[in-house]
Parts: structure tokens; C-alpha cells; sequence
């Protein structure tokens, strides 16, 4: 692993560099690899970190190909980090509160959501995704000791 080039392109913080694990290791369980997975798994042997990888929140766990101790959750995606967390309480690894807090607070665009509207079993599941990751962010800032910045997007989240 060079720790210079995914501290450099922005993979990780300067602050987190000591946290950067010498090689990312993990085991692909299974009896085969599908097509899909072939072309994830080369992906990622090419990409030498030179550019981002993301993983999708809504898929199914087995597209992750059992990287998620190296998952940084920035939204509605993850990020693959050479950074090795432990999952708590059922949750894929770690959360990057700059950049999720900048997403979920400033970028993203809600709607459709508020009011007593019918929603159908596949938009509930995803309010679900939704509320989740506001929970996820506003405990980890809480960890970190901000406490105005929790409250707000608890506050945002039952806005929208």
C-alpha cells in the first residue's frame, strides 16, 4: 500500500494516515466468483487507488465481496478505504462525518417523503436506508463531540 498516494488524491485524511493498514486483506467466501464479482475483483487489483471505488447502500451485501471492514460511509454510498473498522451493531464500517455531514446536510435533494402520503413497500425500505444513515451520522458525531451538529441532523432528518 502507498500510504503518500491515498493520502495525496484525497482517499484518506491527513489525519487518518496512521490508521492506513499496509495491505487491504480480506477472504472471498464462496465456491465460485460470477461475472460481476470478476470484474469488481479486477477493478480493483488495476485501480491502485488512483481513482474512488464506491459501493451502492441499497445493494444486497453479496456485492460487497466481504470488503466491509474497509467501508467508509460518506451518504448513500460507500467508499473503499484502505482503513480497517470493525462493524458495531450490525453497521458496515466506519463514517466519514465531514463529508457525510456536507452530503446529507447540503447536497442532497429530499422530497416526496414528508406528509401522510401512501408510500409503497419499496420506497418504505429505503426511508429506512435514509433514516438509518442519519442516526449513523449523528452518533458518530457525538463520538466526536458534536453535539449542535448531532441535533441538526436529527432535526433535518425528521424534516425531511
Amino acid at each position: 500500500m502507498d500510504s503518500a498516494t491515498v493520502v495525496k488524491n484525497g482517499t484518506v485524511k491527513p489525519a487518518l494516515a496512521h490508521k492506513i493498514v499496509p495491505a487491504v486483506e480480506w477472504e472471498k467466501k464462496g465456491n465460485y466468483v460470477l461475472k460481476n464479482s470478476l470484474m469488481q475483483l479486477d477493478m480493483l487489483a488495476t485501480n491502485k487507488w488512483n481513482r474512488p471505488v464506491y459501493f451502492a447502500i441499497t445493494v444486497g451485501s453479496d456485492a460487497y465481496l466481504q470488503l466491509e471492514e474497509y467501508f467508509q460511509l460518506e451518504g448513500l454510498a460507500y467508499r473503499l478505504v484502505p482503513i480497517k473498522t470493525k462493524g458495531q451493531g450490525g453497521q458496515v464500517g466506519r463514517v466519514d462525518t465531514d463529508i457525510m455531514y456536507d452530503n446529507v446536510m447540503n447536497k442532497f435533494k429530499w422530497g416526496g417523503m414528508e406528509g401522510d402520503g401512501y408510500m409503497n413497500e419499496t420506497n418504505m425500505r429505503m426511508t429506512y436506508n435514509l433514516r438509518n444513515n442519519f442516526a449513523r451520522l449523528a452518533d458518530a458525531l457525538l463520538k466526536e463531540g458534536k453535539k449542535d451538529s448531532a441535533i441538526a441532523v436529527l432535526d433535518k432528518c425528521l424534516e425531511v
